[in-house]
């Protein structure tokens, strides 16, 4: 963990959060408590540090901004169908984000795949058709950040646009997590 905050909490900082926990929960295949504690086996430490920071993170902003949205599962009473089918979208909405993907996703360095292309002769052609995969792709996520960022901002209501700066007494408790690189 670090001290070292965003300047202040707004929207697209819960947002980003809420992305975070959705892949969070989705690699804990949705289990809370001890079934989530049971799924971190075989984890790495830093991995279970890092998971539980970024959920913990998301669960004070969600205090912060009054609002829950629904990870794990929302907290509402049985006659909120409307909220919770508004919850169950922007959940959607969510993993459809992280789906969105080409075939060099997940490749943290694809030398080896370039070179197997080359050994039959199409690496330049597969190269040339995933470069232009990535407008299109790039397209889709801002589009998708774009329909989160309107369903989160009708969920937040009157608190739409608040914004408190990482002083605020209110905020003073949220630890935002380390920023992972992989490289490390």
């Amino acid at each position: 963990m670090t001290d070292t905050s965003p300047a202040s909490y707004d929207r697209s900082i819960l947002l980003g959060a809420y992305l975070d926990a959705v892949a969070e929960y989705s690699k804990l295949e949705r289990k809370t408590g001890m079934e989530a504690e049971d799924a971190y086996v075989g984890w790495s430490p830093d991995a279970v540090v890092r998971s539980k920071s970024r959920l913990a993170f998301l669960a004070d902003l969600e205090r912060l901004f009054g609002v829950d949205l629904g990870l794990p599962t929302p907290r509402f009473s049985s006659n909120d169908s409307r909220q919770r089918v508004r919850l169950t979208f922007l959940h959607q909405t969510a993993q459809s984000y992280h789906a969105i993907a080409t075939p060099f996703s997940g490749y943290m360095e694809a030398g080896g795949l370039v070179n197997a292309m080359e050994d039959v002769g199409v690496a330049a052609a597969v190269l040339d058709s995933c470069d232009r995969m990535q407008v299109p792709v790039e397209t889709l996520r801002q589009q998708h950040l774009e329909l989160l960022d309107t369903v989160l901002r009708g969920l937040l209501g009157e608190r739409a646009d608040a914004v408190y700066a990482h002083d605020d007494p209110a905020a003073t408790h949220i630890v935002v997590p380390d920023p992972w690189d992989p490289w490390d």
